[in-house]
């Protein structure tokens, strides 16, 4: 066994690069291995004799764990096989050689995993997986996808997660992560379980039987207990809260923007300003759809200060380790929130923002034009950025004045001199 320390960029695909780079005569082998530390072995003999199986058996030149369709058919790349033939040829070279360091997440999944199987492909290599989901498997897949809100469908379906009449497309599991979606018969069939599913269950699937699982499993009780440790409680990792006031239309697409959001381990709060009787209709309607990840409530008077009392109110009640204040009658693009969260994970930041479209003239530019957002006043809206809760609690909502926005902000800046803040240069929030 031979240990490489190098510098913390290009995520798995870089240290694989360095791994391969050591490897002396590389044609002499005749499979070579790449796989990360984002999984668990519950039984190693299983795992084994599952990929040797595997490899014996078939002639595919590419061999992972897993396959995944979602965007593109690609190997995931926490475990992967790669054949003679695949190794000593001049793509496998060129591959490698050709790779640019990038530590933005989405660009190493786009351009190396689903990139690198593409690639092959193109390239005339086969892929294959060593677990391939059966029909019944797949179908479900995709109740449990109902059933926490992940596809969506008509309300009685989802409540029902496919009971009596509900009508499901069996291909929809196509598109959903084996690891996640299928994680007890990957399971059953590989002996491995992701640990991202035991420390943060971002989909927020039942996973009731993997917890007994693994409280009668012989395996290491000390890593298991130290991986379910980092769960941070019953609390969802984003907690967002929207103001709201009599925007019975506008209110809409922000929700739906928001419920089609392709990272889901948030919950939504609508705190209105004051009762009304039309808006508590149309939310206890959107809380029936979206029973887990909706909420609501009402303010007994009308505060009329630009919903910032409302702000500090969520502030107050918020348990989630990230907090999102926006409004409603803002957007989202469907990737906004698994950017950010891919930025604050790879960079370890405090407070991520995002460039935006803004609804009245700014810097000299019209109207809905982009706004290149900055850490600062006047190039940020309250919409635009997520931030640690404690250093909200910190701070706290203190300006009830038409610039609030902005010296909430500017109070998150100040609260922590060593404060780490960070940006996805990309345009992914409307503000109407």
């Amino acid at each position: 066994m031979k240990v490489l320390r190098r510098d913390n960029i290009g995520y798995d695909f870089e240290s694989y690069r360095n791994g391969i780079g050591e490897i002396g005569d590389i044609e002499s082998l005749d499979h070579l291995i790449i796989l990360n530390s984002s999984f668990i072995i519950l039984d190693h003999a299983r795992l084994c004799s599952a990929v040797i199986s595997k490899l014996d058996s078939e002639d595919a030149d590419i061999v992972a764990l897993t396959a995944s369709n979602e965007r593109a058919r690609h190997a995931q790349s926490y475990f992967i096989s790669f054949s003679r033939k695949v190794v000593t040829s001049k793509a496998f070279a060129d591959w490698w050689a050709d790779l640019t360091p990038t530590s933005e997440r989405q660009e190493v999944i786009d351009r190396c995993e689903i990139g690198m199987s593409r690639y092959f492909m193109e390239k005339g290599f086969t892929i294959s997986a060593v677990y391939e989901p059966t029909d019944r498997q797949r179908l479900c897949a995709v109740r449990r996808a109902i059933k926490c809100g992940y596809l969506h469908t008509n309300p009685d379906a989802q409540a029902n997660a496919m009971g009596s009449g509900a009508t499901v497309d069996i291909n929809a599991g196509d598109a959903l992560n084996p690891t996640h979606f299928m994680w007890d018969f990957l399971l059953n069939h590989c002996g491995i379980v992701k640990t991202e599913l035991i420390e943060r269950n971002p989909l927020k699937i039942d996973l009731t039987e993997l917890e007994e699982f693994l409280n009668y499993s012989t395996y290491s009780r000390e890593l298991i207990a130290e991986i379910s440790e980092k769960r941070t409680s019953n609390e969802p990792r984003l907690a967002i809260y929207c103001v709201a006031y009599k925007r019975y239309d506008t209110i809409l697409v922000l929700v739906y923007s928001l419920m089609c959001q392709t990272y889901r381990d948030f919950r939504l709060v609508v705190i209105h300003d004051g009762e009304d009787v039309e808006m508590q209709a149309l939310l206890t309607r959107l809380k029936a759809t979206y029973p887990e990840r909706f909420d609501f409530l009402f303010t007994e008077k009308r505060f009329n200060d630009y919903g910032h009392s409302l702000r500090q109110m969520a502030i107050e009640q918020c348990q989630s380790e990230f907090i999102l204040l926006t409004n409603d009658d803002n957007y989202y693009a469907p990737p906004f929130l698994e950017h950010m969260f891919n930025k604050i994970d790879s960079d370890g930041l405090d407070v991520v923002l995002c460039d935006m479209i803004h609804n009245y003239d700014i810097h000299g530019k019209p109207s809905y034009n982009a706004l290149i957002t900055q850490p600062k006043r006047l190039f940020v809206d309250i919409g635009c950025f997520i931030a640690r809760t404690k250093l909200a609690k910190q701070v706290g909502f203190r300006d009830k004045t038409h610039n609030g926005d902005a010296t909430y902000f500017e109070d998150l800046v100040a609260a922590n001199r060593n404060i780490k803040i960070g940006k996805v240069d990309k345009v992914l929030f409307v503000h109407n």
